[in-house]
């Protein structure tokens, strides 16, 4: 019984390898090319009219200005509220417009999609300014308080 298994194992194993020793097909004209046909394209060699590669998976985003693929970015238009926008906001906000000059200094904060203006308010050791949330279009006033009081 056992010489049988060993007999079995080692057929299997010749049948297997004698399947390897088969010489490969010889190579000629109708199975290799050494030049690219010239009506096939390359992959990646493809571009828009941005200068896109389609076959990569990159097409071009109007709203970011620049091509990407979705998967990793999504094109979404960018809705951040110009500066003007912002500034019309605090002016209109009860609690920001008696302390917004006209000339306000103002920053935009892209990780809260936010926009500061200075105020004209005098508290020692604090720093106030309107803050204007994109979100929902509201406007509040933030004392930027350190505690520290200048000589």
């Amino acid at each position: 019984m056992q010489n049988q298994k060993i007999f079995l194992v080692l057929m299997a194993l010749f049948i297997g390898l004698a399947g390897c020793t088969q010489p490969p097909a010889p190579m000629d004209d109708t199975n290799f090319q050494n030049e690219p046909d010239q009506n096939q394209a390359i992959v990646g060699n493809d571009r828009d009219s941005h200068g896109c590669i389609p076959s990569a998976g990159y097409s071009w985003c109007e709203a970011k200005q620049k091509c990407l693929r979705s998967w990793e970015e999504p094109c979404e238009e960018n809705n951040a509220m110009t500066e003007q926008t912002a500034r019309e906001i605090a002016q209109n906000s009860s609690a920001c417009q008696q302390y917004l000059s006209a000339d306000a200094n103002a920053t935009y904060n892209e990780t809260t999609a936010t926009w500061w203006f200075d105020l004209d308010i005098i508290q020692k050791g604090c720093s106030p300014a309107c803050v204007v949330f994109e979100s929902d279009e509201n406007a509040e006033i933030n004392w930027r308080c350190t505690g520290l009081v200048s000589p």
